[in-house]
């Protein structure tokens, strides 16, 4: 995903400096506001191909994870850096090696009686990080850092008595192939639901 934000932000730098050339070219305001709505048009449709490039593989992914985990928690998550370092700093306590998860990317969690789990990938779901679900000490709701955003987040609290580790997940559903945070009553049914799932009762 970072790939395509990085293109986007060239994209618009590009249709920026193409304004400025054509403005010192004597060009006239009526045919440099043309140019800017042909490039905001260009710019939005980028994004909105974008959006739905990475629907189809939220899709595709939860779909073959339906299938093999039927009976586990399945929930899509945005890997914010604040995710990221506290998956590699528990996985390098209990594996000695950092984790396969990567920031800037969707994942989907699925957590049961035995795992604790979070996929990358699409028809053909990759393994990133897997933790014992022994090690669910309880749960909650807290917030956490998501970019420049503070965001709701389910709090996993893991514990293998080596003083834990707290897992800020911020779930997100997607609507019309636009991304959006769960919070509120959702957030809520989302803590219960993986209670239910790995058999945690806080």
């Amino acid at each position: 995903m970072t790939v395509f934000v990085i293109l986007l932000a060239l994209g618009i730098i590009g249709v920026a400096v193409r304004l400025i050339a054509a403005h010192n070219e004597g060009l006239g305001w009526l045919s440099i506001v043309s140019v800017a709505g042909l490039g905001v048009v260009g710019i939005l449709l980028f994004t909105l191909v974008l959006f739905a490039f990475f629907d189809w593989r939220n899709t595709a992914r939860a779909r073959s994870l339906a299938e093999m985990y039927p009976s586990a928690y399945r929930a899509d998550v945005v890997t914010d850096p604040t995710l990221v370092r506290q998956i590699d700093e528990l996985s390098v306590r209990l594996y000695g090696r950092r984790s396969k998860v990567r920031q800037a990317s969707y994942v989907t969690l699925v957590a049961d009686t035995s795992s604790i789990r979070f996929f990358a990938g699409s028809r053909r779901p990759r393994e990133q990080a897997s933790f014992p679900t022994s090690m669910l000490h309880s749960t909650g709701i807290g917030e956490s850092q998501s970019g420049a955003r503070i965001v709701p987040s389910l709090e996993l609290h893991l514990d293998n008595g080596d003083g834990g580790t707290t897992l800020n997940v911020h779930l997100f559903v997607t609507t019309f192939s636009v991304p959006r945070f769960v919070r509120g009553q959702r957030l809520i049914d989302a803590q219960r639901d993986i209670r239910a799932s790995t058999g945690t009762t806080t």
